[in-house]
């Protein structure tokens, strides 16, 4: 049985390259029971999701949009942006859905930096993640205080982030946004 009577969205922001899509992963892996969706936002327009000289790149780059599909996959490429509630509403049925890398949107976030917070971010967020806290920087309670908890987390998943990533998910289960 599902956590969640309906599907719930949680965004993820951060600096580039600040593990994003590791915390994602990890997170999944962690609690596979779950359905999910994931969403992420590519602001450089870096992203190629097809392959130069297939029929699908040579239709896309004639001007075409294009939608690829079979029996166990579908693709949809645009030349126009598709609001965010238009692709939350194409990803359903979900428990949890992870909107990666957008800072401001109308759903709640996470905030997930490496070794220190940038404060730039803080308007924007609900809670950090903070992947292997810099010893030397004390966080105090300013933040904790002021209703933003943090959850510090160190990489490759190791077994004493099993705790931490239980409290994270009882976290989304209560704040989440609904669809």
């Amino acid at each position: 049985m599902s956590l969640f009577c309906v599907g719930r969205i949680m965004g993820i922001t951060g600096p580039g390259n600040s593990g994003k899509t590791t915390f994602i992963v990890n997170f999944m892996e962690t609690f596979p029971e779950m359905q999910y969706a994931v969403l992420k936002h590519d602001p450089k327009d870096k992203a190629r999701l097809d392959t130069p000289g297939k029929d699908s790149y040579r239709f896309f780059h004639a001007g075409a949009n294009v939608g690829i599909f079979s029996e166990k996959k579908t693709g949809l490429f645009f030349h126009h942006p598709v609001s965010v509630e238009n692709l939350v509403a194409s990803m359903r049925p979900f428990d949890l859905l992870f909107l990666e890398g957008l800072k401001e949107n109308p759903y709640k976030k996470i905030g997930i930096f490496h070794r220190e917070i940038q404060t730039s971010y803080l308007p924007y967020v609900s809670a950090i993640i903070l992947r292997n806290p810099d010893p030397s920087i004390d966080l105090g309670n300013d933040l904790t205080e002021g209703g933003i908890p943090v959850f510090s987390i160190r990489d490759g998943n190791p077994p004493e982030n099993a705790p931490v990533f239980a409290d994270i998910r009882e976290w989304i289960i209560q704040n989440a946004s609904p669809e």
